[in-house]
């Protein structure tokens, strides 16, 4: 039994793609109310729904019509310096902005190196493919590049492997979420680009590969735009997404993938606008690294954020910003009210992706490839419905020696192969859940709660006590250097395999039970819940919090809490076990519990005289664990109850712990599974229809 963990352990850890970046439509219910009103009018929100904000009118009460949808001033004036900026650059990225700018000076040595990349079909060769497909394109406008380098990109593309079903091994990823985009759009418009031409590696012309590639774009187009991402919320891969996304846009020929692409550009810029604070995301990320916290919160994205809706620091370049720096998208300038608006006071509700019970809901089947690939970008190859569609694929293209796979130990490959033929596979994936699932980037239901001084964000209530592996479930911040979030790490067995950290000290392990309101949240790790078969091999010694003290103005520890401050914002974070500071880091608090519950409250000077009077109001307050129920009284919320199952309530209250709409906030109220998503501000409304291939302003008239 032990040998059969060990297969789905590396099966399931296996099958995780981690190439870091740096470097039939059945309708929408309920959600539109047609007003015949006269043909200068359009359809727009039905707002009676219970979860939209009292001071909207109902639908009867709106007329509306058509707006134009051009860039604001601000935006324009920040492209054009951006743009400048980003041509001052060496990076193979920037070079897209000369070519934009007409400017002949090339860094002709990061061409040379993408165009070998491509001919030797490393991981991440669909990054650069995006690169010299843009190069391509932009020099059809300004003529900058010479004959001879737009030759050599041209047989670069000619030359390429587009697909898992084309012939020949390579160690490209085409299994996660991102590179599946960057792939179809790359192959789209390089065929476009020579639609005559025979591509040498699968015998296609140009146009049949535009062809091939045009439905499976659109379906990822659809599903992300219905559903959202499966990489939730993440500050490394949306930064791959938004360059595929924006070579659509730009070139596609295809006027419905432009308009889908441009909508989902806009709903990422709304996430992004929705989960931010301090020029940050601080919520949970569906696929990340340490890199990106351990020294201040980085995202790969903070270029095009800055440029889009100024939410970080001023800076141009990097893969998404120098694409969006030389694109005709721009953000409707409804999205920079909103951003500019809720930046101080929020509350945010959002569903992103998916449960694997709920993919035939969306077309989703088991097996084949075209589904299994889909399955793939939710990194749930290996749960119990997939796992047989999954060896099947495989087999059928010979990916046994390819990326991810040719990770797998021989005797691994050999034993898969025997139990697919014995029929177990799928009995063992089941026995051992927390982990064949668990890896699944399922269904996500982000909540975040924001004012001038702070921000609590992350994952509401989200598969407790299974096993991730690029996940970080929760933060609190009170700027982007004095934050908080726990941990359990996975250590694999030390008798078996020595002492080992699977996935990271600090990013995945096993997920708490997480539950939020407002300024407060509790974080209920317990490994007893997971099954023999599992916890026999996968084990926790301890959990732990990430607090740096240099990001703070003041830290102070009494008893089971630790607090700190930063300008007029408060944090504390309560622990059951006792905490200790590491002696090796100064920004880790240690437990020798892997039972253990978290709570963080979060305040600030609006709500208390000053730090000290946060301190005594926190630390005095009754706190406990009882046969597995937290009980606090909170000084700011009142009385929050939580246990391991069950509802959490504050101060006698139930808090929705999902599931949650796609949207639902000030802005928007938009049903999961929407064909159409409205954003209103004001008598504004950006109208995204996946369904009619539609994006537009509206402008209500009341």
């Amino acid at each position: 039994m032990l040998r059969f963990f060990f297969l789905v352990l590396a099966l399931s850890v296996a099958l995780l793609p981690a190439c870091d970046s740096d470097g039939g439509n059945e309708g929408s219910p309920d959600v539109v109310t047609t007003l015949d009103t006269g043909s200068d009018t359009v359809p727009i929100p039905d707002a009676t729904k219970d979860t939209v904000s009292n001071d909207v009118p109902p639908a009867d009460a709106w007329q509306a019509t058509e707006a134009p949808l051009e860039p604001s001033a601000a935006y324009l004036a920040r492209k054009e310096a951006c743009l400048s900026a980003c041509a001052e650059d060496e990076g193979r990225n920037e070079q897209t902005c000369r070519v934009k700018l007409g400017i002949t000076e090339l860094n002709e040595q990061t061409i040379d190196d993408a165009c070998a990349d491509l001919y030797e079909r490393i991981d991440c060769s669909d990054f650069r493919l995006a690169s010299l497909v843009r190069l391509l394109y932009l020099d059809r406008e300004t003529g900058t590049l010479t004959e001879e380098t737009r030759e050599q990109i041209e047989t670069t593309l000619r030359d390429f492997k587009y697909w898992i079903d084309e012939p020949g091994q390579d160690e490209m990823c085409y299994w996660s979420e991102n590179h599946q985009v960057l792939f179809h759009s790359g192959e789209l418009l390089a065929g476009q680009l020579l639609p005559e031409t025979t591509f040498t590696n699968a015998d296609m012309t140009g146009a049949e590969h535009a062809a091939k590639a045009a439905p499976l774009l659109e379906r990822w187009l659809d599903l992300r735009g219905r559903v959202g991402f499966s990489e939730w919320h993440s500050n490394v891969y949306f930064n791959e997404d938004i360059p595929a996304l924006l070579n659509i846009v730009d070139f596609a020929d295809d006027e419905t993938l432009r308009t889908k692409a441009a909508a989902l550009l806009d709903l990422m810029l709304f996430d992004m606008i929705n989960n931010y604070y301090d020029q940050r995301f601080v919520t949970v990320h569906g696929r990340t690294y340490e890199s990106k916290f351990i020294d201040g919160l980085k995202d790969s994205v903070d270029r095009f954020a800055w440029l889009a809706f100024q939410g970080a620091e001023e800076a141009c370049g990097g893969f998404s910003g120098s694409f969006l720096a030389t694109s005709t998208y721009f953000p409707p300038p409804i999205l920079e009210t909103i951003a500019a608006e809720c930046t101080e006071r929020h509350e945010h509700k959002q569903r992103d992706g998916w449960t694997i019970e709920e993919g035939p809901d969306y077309g989703l089947g088991y097996e084949g490839l075209d589904n299994v690939v889909i399955w793939a970008g939710m990194s749930a190859l290996a749960a119990p419905q997939l796992i047989q569609g999954t060896i099947d694929v495989v087999n059928e293209y010979e990916l046994w020696d390819g990326f991810l796979f040719g990770a797998l130990p021989d005797n691994i490959k050999s034993l898969v192969q025997g139990m697919d033929n014995m029929g177990t596979l799928v009995p063992l994936t089941e026995e051992a859940l927390p982990v064949s699932r668990g890896i699944a980037l399922e269904g996500m239901n982000t909540y975040a709660y924001r004012t001038p001084h702070y921000q609590l964000g992350g994952a509401q209530d989200y598969n407790p006590a299974y096993f991730t592996a690029q996940t970080r479930i929760w933060t609190a911040a009170l700027d982007k250097h004095a934050y908080v979030f726990t941990s359990c790490p996975v250590l694999v067995n030390e008798t078996l395999a020595g002492d080992v950290t699977i996935a990271g000290g600090w990013i995945g392990g096993w997920t708490p039970r997480g539950t939020m309101y407002r300024n407060v949240g509790v974080f209920q790790y317990r490994t007893g819940e997971i099954p023999a078969i599992v916890a026999d091999f996968l084990t926790a010694d301890h959990t732990h919090a990430f607090f740096p003290k240099d990001g703070f103005d003041e830290v102070r520890q009494e008893g089971n809490w630790v607090l700190g401050n930063k300008g007029d914002g408060y944090l504390a974070l309560w622990s059951e076990a006792p905490m200790t500071w590491a002696e090796d880091n100064d920004y880790e608090l240690k437990t020798e519990a892997y039972d253990n519950t978290f709570v963080i409250e979060l305040g600030s000077s609006e709500e208390y005289a000053d730090f000290d009077a946060f301190v005594m109001a926190v630390t005095e307050a009754a706190i406990g664990v009882d046969d597995g129920t937290l009980t606090y009284e909170s000084p700011s919320a009142g009385r929050v109850v939580v246990g391991w199952t069950g509802p959490m309530t504050v101060s006698g209250e139930e808090v929705d712990l999902g599931p949650f709409l796609r949207w639902d906030n000030a802005y928007s109220q938009t049903p999961h599974g929407s064909w159409r998503t409205w954003i209103r501000h004001g008598d504004d409304i950006l109208d995204l229809d996946f369904e009619n291939a539609t994006r537009r302003m509206l402008r209500s008239q009341q």
